[in-house]
């Protein structure tokens, strides 16, 4: 399946990406280095314990496996940055900050535009 081969070729990504060997994270994981490479190439799919073990070995969220990868842009690295800022919280702090986020987003804090009859200052 194509999912499997995307999900593969991101793990292998981000696994470069923190300098593991194929055995490092295989080991991390309790597996046989050929079910890594099964998983990186997408000839094995990879079961939602295994995803949630992968994700906490690279050091990123389930989420980042599923992200298309930003390329350069910066509104994308900014989620990204915010989103890896986010899990590092405590559950209590991260409830008081989605709230924030709800309030600041709802549209009373949204300046309105001004009245079709008169022209902004």
């Amino acid at each position: 399946m194509q999912i499997d081969k995307l999900i593969g070729q991101r793990v292998r990504a981000l696994r470069q990406h923190k300098g593991l060997t194929m055995a490092d994270l295989a080991h991390a994981l309790g597996v046989p280095i050929d079910h890594m490479q099964d998983y990186e190439t997408g000839a094995r799919r990879i079961l939602p314990s295994q995803l949630w073990l992968i994700a906490d070995c690279l050091g990123v969220s389930v989420v980042r496996l599923f992200q298309d990868d930003p390329s350069g842009d910066q509104n994308s690295k900014d989620v990204e940055d915010m989103l890896e800022q986010f899990d590092l919280l405590p559950a209590t702090s991260k409830t008081r900050v989605l709230m924030q986020m709800r309030a600041l987003s709802s549209p009373e804090m949204n300046p309105l535009p001004p009245p079709a009859n008169k022209r902004p200052l």
